[in-house]
């Protein structure tokens, strides 16, 4: 079926070439005419500002949309972890009916499948309930499943009936559990991965601190992924080239969330975005990260080296926390209290160590009766001054829309905020102000706040020449570079196309110095000239 598949593929293909747009042709004119010319993680954040502001849609809702987006022609779910292409299946969902309730063991019912588990984004919104990473499957291989990495398994634990497995990954840099769905679907959970990078590229940078995440996510916004999670997921991604199926769910969302995966519609972008950026390690060191998951219910945010003073009125930040999620919390209404303004202010973060640095944070709110939430950013901090004393500048950032008559646990990210105009050491302030209703509770709440920001460049060493001749390019593997590199020390590494390390190697005091790659197969590959003080250039090398 896997080989049938292919030559599907490849006369789709065909088609598409004679006829152009007829296999695409519900892929919106212009859609993606911004990322045109782009590559690299600029092709990435191109995609991201295309496809970000979806429609989010209710948890409740997938049951239904499922019957548009995971429908086989003869009406019945299609799960793929049961699907057995070309074959008879141990057992077929019917809509409705089969939904899980509670199961026994496989063929029992279909849930709800996470295949980019809840618990790494913690059960984060819009990304809940986005459908281009939510498929019907059997409940009981579901939590087989569970929040294991997709990986590729050679001595299985579990096998389902269809041929999914779990068990040790068997490539190459990473030994623990992983789940390996069927060949056929490979390509449709790297497409789906894909999308995540991109749709949540301005979040998920700080995924990494969520359930076990970390052991495929590098904690960068662009690389995204730990190589040995990349390396996996673009294989799957050539290998298990786009379906039909995968054509008519993305027309299917589209129609739903009003945005596409772009993995789908242009396959090639993942070699354009991960392929064409040298995957060299993320510079971003983490100054901050505060999710409240280590507080009390109900206690004072005085946070060690944070400040959280009233203004007006008598209440305080407090913890709060709902389904197991915690975040920091004002509620507006006080007996006997016309006003309330409170601020909760970040421990001293220090940029004058560091460059370009970011914000991010989270908002929900509910009960409006006209309170306010805003953030600043306060320089020359003084011990012992009140923050509305301080020197502050207003952030903008997105705030989300509250009801006036409930409470919302509708969270919103702020935007990566750009921290890179300042070089001095900062805090964040959050500004509460109450409404005019007293008998009324407003409440703003806070969560995952985050600054990341990079290495410092101290000024080059002496003599040290940023530019250099690389000489031929392209080459067969012999190559030099040529510079002034006298009474400078520097490391000379190439990465391949997907940002593995091949050569490494370290030198001082020449004006050339020979590179031999013969050993490497043909390709592009990016040479990194790097100082002792982090400072760097790197340029393209093309073997033939």
């Amino acid at each position: 079926m896997k080989n049938f598949k292919r030559l599907y593929f490849n006369l789709l293909t065909l088609l598409f070439l004679c006829y152009s747009g007829l296999v695409f042709a519900q892929i919106p004119t212009g859609y993606y005419s911004s990322a045109e010319g782009k590559s690299g993680y600029e092709l990435k954040t191109a995609l991201y500002n295309i496809i970000k502001g979806h429609s989010e849609q209710s948890y409740t809702a997938l049951w239904t949309h499922f019957k548009t987006t995971d429908k086989k022609a003869d009406g019945t779910v299609w799960d793929m972890y049961s699907d057995v292409p070309g074959g008879s299946p141990s057992y077929v969902y019917s809509f409705g009916n089969d939904q899980c309730g509670q199961y026994s063991g496989e063929g029992s019912c279909y849930n709800r499948e996470h295949s980019f588990p809840k618990s790494w984004f913690n059960k984060g919104k819009p990304m809940y309930s986005d459908l281009f990473h939510l498929y019907p499957t059997d409940g009981y291989v579901n939590n087989k499943r569970s929040n294991y990495p997709f990986g590729e398994v050679s001595s299985p634990t579990y096998t389902s009936s269809n041929g999914s497995k779990l068990g040790k990954n068997s490539t190459e840099g990473y030994s623990s559990t992983v789940f390996e769905p069927i060949d056929e679907y490979k390509g449709d959970f790297a497409r789906s991965y894909f999308y995540m990078a991109t749709r949540y590229e301005n979040v998920i940078s700080t995924w990494v601190n969520y359930g076990s995440s970390s052991e495929l996510l590098d904690g960068s916004s662009d690389k995204v992924f730990k190589d040995w999670q990349l390396n996996l997921l673009i294989k799957w991604n050539n290998e298990d080239p786009v379906s039909e199926k995968e054509i008519n769910r993305n027309n299917a969302i589209y129609n739903i969330q009003h945005n596409r995966n772009p993995f789908i519609d242009h396959p090639e972008y993942v070699s354009a975005i991960w392929n064409g950026t040298p995957s060299v390690p993320s510079t971003k060191t983490s100054l901050l990260f505060e999710d409240f998951e280590s507080y009390s219910t109900d206690q004072n945010l005085s946070i060690a080296n944070w400040l959280n003073s009233s203004e007006e009125g008598t209440i305080v930040w407090q913890c709060a926390d709902y389904n197991s999620n915690q975040y920091a919390q004002f509620k507006s209404y006080q007996q006997g209290e016309n006003s309330n303004k409170g601020w909760l202010v970040t421990k001293n973060i220090p940029l004058s160590q560091y460059q370009n640095g970011e914000l991010t944070f989270s908002t929900s709110g509910g009960y409006d009766n006209g309170a306010t939430l805003e953030a600043y950013v306060i320089t020359n901090y003084e011990t012992g001054t009140e923050p509305w004393e301080a020197s502050l500048t207003p952030i903008n950032f997105n705030l989300p829309n509250i009801p006036s008559n409930s409470y919302a646990n509708q969270w919103t990210s702020s935007g990566i905020i750009d921290l890179s105009s300042y070089s001095e050491d900062i805090r964040i302030a959050f500004k509460y102000t109450g409404g005019d209703n007293i008998n009324q509770t407003t409440t703003w709440q806070i969560d995952n706040i985050s600054v990341t920001a990079e290495t410092k460049a101290t000024g080059i060493n002496d003599n040290f020449a940023l530019d250099y001749k690389l000489y031929p390019n392209p080459n067969n593997g012999n190559f030099y570079i040529e510079g002034d590199f006298k009474n400078s020390n520097i490391q000379i590494m190439v990465y391949n196309n997907i940002g593995q390390l091949v050569y490494n190697k370290n030198k001082s005091n020449f004006n050339r110095t020979d590179i031999i790659l013969t050993n490497l197969s043909k390709g592009i590959y990016f040479l990194k000239i790097e100082a002792k003080n982090k400072q760097f250039k790197t340029k393209k090398v093309i073997l033939h």
